[in-house]
């Protein structure tokens, strides 16, 4: 089965801060619920972050705060700050001008073999699939699914007293 097309009009700034719906999946025995996170390189191509996410409530959020330095009770700062606590980058950037020519606006090269759980999570979750095509360094490209209908993300200014 192909990836469906994205609008042909369509650049990667058009899909740049743009928060999938929320996704869970397992790791160490623990829910881990995410959300994909659409940022661009500095190649100008479009980056897939996987953030924390509020769609399972904050009692999830709670294990996974302390990794980050957030207090339990204050563990929903997880997923109101995706642009502060990011749990990995689920992409690698095309340094090879040859593979961003050839990889459309809404298509990733994924790293599988550091984020298999988390690329089956948002395989499953419809996010993205794959193309059925590599880039030069052997990475398996992914078409990202509806990324335009994406949530925008809105980053708030820190205030100057949690800096």
């Amino acid at each position: 089965m192909s990836a469906p097309a994205a609008p042909a009009d369509l650049c990667p700034e058009d899909l740049a801060l743009r928060l999938s719906p929320g996704f869970t999946v397992v790791f160490e025995g623990e829910r881990l619920p995410l959300r994909a996170l659409t940022q661009l390189d500095g190649f100008g191509r479009l980056g897939l972050f996987l953030v924390f996410s509020d769609h399972e409530g904050v009692q999830p959020l709670r294990h996974w705060a302390e990794d980050f330095g957030v207090p339990a009770d204050e563990a929903l700062q997880l997923a109101q700050r995706p642009d502060t606590f990011t749990w990995c980058t689920l992409t690698e950037p095309q340094h090879d001008a040859a593979d961003r020519r050839a990889t459309a606006p809404h298509e990733v090269a994924m790293r599988p073999q550091d984020y298999d759980r988390e690329l089956a999570g948002v395989t499953a979750a419809g996010l993205a699939r794959p193309t059925g095509r590599t880039n030069s360094a052997g990475a398996p490209v992914y078409a990202l699914v509806d990324a335009h209908a994406w949530e925008l993300l809105e980053i708030q200014p820190q205030d100057e007293n949690e800096a």
